[in-house]
């Protein structure tokens, strides 16, 4: 659901849509590698324009486009020491949307957390942040603002905690993040749950 208020000198407007339905599917590929406390991965992930899209709506959760985002990732954690330095790079390439004749530019980012295990492993808290860049302009006749080239920069923490249930393993992480430095973009403080 969006709900939103705008505010012009005396001027005032309320908006608001709410959708529920499924949105686009995402195809994911990994390779992993590992070295005693290091490990990297590169991971290609496919958006598929299959979701359900409403031209016109505040609140679609599908892209309508296909969109590609190809990054490479590594970590340091050696459980004797309890620190887990982590990052990753990547580069979204963003297809067209054709209902709105909009193509989103391409768009590179920055992910990096830095945990410590606190009351035995399984149970870490930590800093987290990305940066996100655009390097492309936007296109198509859609694109009337012009290039409307976006950037962001968030900082935040995480917390995570590690059990088994019978014999699978579970982790449930929380990350709460700020962003600041955004330009062309919404800005705000997003919370996520993971369960895995």
């Amino acid at each position: 659901e969006i709900d939103a208020g705008l505010v012009l000198g005396p001027y005032a407007g309320h908006t608001s849509s709410r959708i529920t339905t499924m949105g686009d599917p995402v195809l994911t590929g990994i390779l992993g590698w590992d070295n005693g406390p290091f490990h990297w991965n590169v991971t290609t992930m496919i958006n598929v324009p299959a979701g359900h899209y409403r031209q016109g709506s505040m609140a679609n959760i599908a892209f309508h486009r296909w969109g590609a985002d190809v990054s490479v990732a590594g970590t340091w954690y050696d459980p004797a020491v309890g620190w887990d330095i982590s990052g990753v790079t990547g580069v979204t390439f963003n297809g067209s949307n054709p209902k709105t004749n909009y193509r989103p530019g391409t768009e590179w980012h920055l992910e990096a957390a830095v945990s410590r295990d606190i009351g035995g492993p399984g149970t870490t808290l930590g800093a987290i942040g990305y940066y996100h860049q655009q390097i492309t302009d936007d296109s198509g006749d859609g694109a009337v603002l012009g290039g409307f080239r976006g950037r962001t920069a968030a900082l935040g923490l995480t917390a995570s905690h590690a059990s088994k249930w019978g014999n699978t393993p579970i982790q449930a992480r929380v990350k709460v993040l700020r962003e600041f430095d955004t330009r062309n973009r919404v800005r705000g403080t997003a919370a996520y749950l993971t369960l895995s």
